[in-house]
């Protein structure tokens, strides 16, 4: 059999002998040459980025061939100019749709105020025909008289310096009225006016007080009252004070004296370093007062006083101050800048919080603040370095702040009565603690850190929720009196009984829920059954 060798055959042998990267190349070179020439005459286009990542290994080899290489390079040029076109649309096209996005969340959220809007609306409209109807039914079932009745009560008690009560009739008169009415609205004008004048007056602001008054007058009716309180307060003062040589007094002791107001004037008496105002009707204090830099003392119990000046601070040398049985709710943040105060009574008034910074007392040794409404401290209450006593008996306190305790002189704490769980850890820093007083709260634990009282005589936990107690409380070698009385103690730690100290003299457990084993072996035991009363 004859073998012939074509042209063909031989350049299929050869090829097929290459290595598999050189048949690889020349077909890439192929390929760029045959688009080149296209691209030359115009019937072809340069490589896309396909192209260039799939033949980039090969471009090194082929890009020495000049024309080559400038056709890779047109090509990448125009690749990246594509790409860069590509982000430019994508970004204008992002940013788009971030604009669509927010007029949608701004349109959603209309929607949502609109909606919101009428629903506000609609509730509003349904609260007018309501309280119309009750105003109709009201008026219907009122008549004539009735408005008139609440006129004439609201006269008398305008006469009478009771001019909010005042104001309340008159609006109820008005309310009666289905026309235009006023009288009613010219009396509670003239009410206001009166309330104007009774609190410039408290204040001692009295030559302002005097020249409202005859605003206040209406229809032959004057404040009465208000006028009789101003001209004996202006009388009383005259005899007790007067207004001459105020400069003279270094000591004001007007208690019980039926004062209702004091007159600004008092801020002239600037040697005054003595004040007592107790037990007398002041429900304010002129503002002038704290201007008497020398006073060490000042006494304003058992007043009605429901305002303090805001500038109270300003009496920096004031070591005792009594506000105690009045009607204050709040005390100035000022107050923390009377340093040198020793003395402060707040208790019996209707408090419900305390500035901060009440540490800054730092010679405060006695603070009393029984009977308020105060749910809580402020977080650096209790860090008082000179602290000797502290009563907080009858508030509504549910917890203390975490720092309470750094208070190294206290040695009588008061908490009775109040809402108290528990107790924080710091209360075992007090070492000069000698009585702690915790009945009547709702206190579930007492922490071991009780047992470094080592001062403590006195520990009353009667009218608590105790279900254990630490064991560290035989610690307290010194104590003498340990209530328990009234918990829910079941049984106490293991040989509790067995270390109580010799020197403890009134241990009382009634009204637990002890077994009768544990009544028995104190009962047992002379030694105990002198000391721990059980039943």
């Amino acid at each position: 059999m004859k073998i012939e060798f074509t042209h063909d055959i031989i350049a299929q042998k050869v090829w097929e002998r290459l290595p598999e990267e050189e048949r690889q190349l020349k077909l890439v070179a192929s390929s760029l040459k045959q688009r080149l020439e296209d691209f030359n005459s115009g019937n072809g286009s340069l490589l896309g980025i396909k192209e260039l990542a799939a033949w980039d290994s090969f471009f090194p080899i082929l890009a020495k061939e000049v024309p080559l290489k400038k056709f890779i390079a047109d090509s990448r040029k125009e690749v990246e100019a594509q790409q860069e076109k590509e982000k430019l649309i994508n970004r204008r096209l992002r940013s788009r749709l971030n604009i669509i996005y927010i007029i949608a969340g701004a349109m959603l959220l209309l929607a949502a105020f609109f909606f919101n809007q009428a629903r506000v609306i609609r509730i509003q409209k349904q609260k007018i025909e309501t309280e119309a109807i009750k105003a109709a039914q009201l008026r219907e079932a009122f008549g004539a008289d009735d408005r008139q009745y609440f006129i004439d009560e609201g006269i008398i008690k305008f006469e009478s310096g009771q001019f909010q009560e005042a104001i309340y009739d008159f609006a109820l008169a008005r309310f009666l009225s289905e026309e235009s009415d006023t009288l009613s609205t010219n009396w509670i004008q003239k009410a206001q006016k009166g309330l104007e004048a009774q609190h410039l007056f408290w204040v001692g602001k009295w030559g302002e007080a005097k020249a409202l008054i005859p605003e206040v007058a209406y229809q032959g009716h004057e404040p009465k009252s208000l006028i009789k309180h101003f001209r004996e307060s202006e009388t009383k003062w005259e005899e007790l004070i007067g207004f001459d040589d105020l400069q003279n007094h270094t000591e004001l002791k007007l208690s019980s004296s039926n004062l209702t107001a004091i007159p600004e004037q008092i801020g002239e008496m600037i040697n005054l370093t003595s004040i007592d105002l107790e037990k007398n009707q002041l429900r304010a204090l002129p503002e002038s007062i704290t201007s008497l830099k020398k006073l060490d003392y000042l006494d304003l119990g058992e007043n009605q006083l429901e305002e303090l000046p805001q500038s109270l601070g300003q009496l920096t040398n004031l070591q005792v101050l009594d506000l105690s049985y009045n009607e204050l709710k709040v005390i100035p943040k000022s107050i923390i800048q009377l340093s040198k105060l020793v003395l402060l009574e707040i208790d019996n008034n209707i408090l419900d919080s305390l500035p901060r910074g009440m540490s800054q007392l730092i010679n405060l040794n006695t603070l009393l603040l029984a009977n308020n409404h105060l749910d809580s401290l402020p977080d650096d209450f209790g860090q008082f370095p000179a602290l000797i006593s502290m009563n907080l008996d009858t508030n509504a306190l549910q917890k203390l702040p975490d720092n309470f305790g750094q208070m190294p002189r206290l040695s009588n704490l008061y908490l009775r009565k109040n809402d108290l769980q528990g107790l924080p850890n710091n209360l075992g820093k007090m070492e000069n603690l000698t009585e702690l007083h915790l009945e009547d709260n709702k206190l579930q634990s007492i922490p071991e850190s009780i047992g470094t009282l080592g001062a403590l005589t006195k520990l009353y936990l009667e009218k608590n929720q105790l279900s254990t107690i630490p064991s560290s409380l035989t610690e307290l070698s010194i104590l003498r009196d340990l209530v328990l009385r009234s918990n829910k103690l079941k049984e106490l730690p293991n040989t509790f009984l067995d270390k109580i100290p010799a020197g403890w003299q009134f241990f009382d457990l009634r009204d637990n829920d002890l077994s009768q084993e544990f009544k028995d072996a104190i009962q047992a035991s002379s030694e105990l059954r002198l000391r721990v009363i059980v039943n």
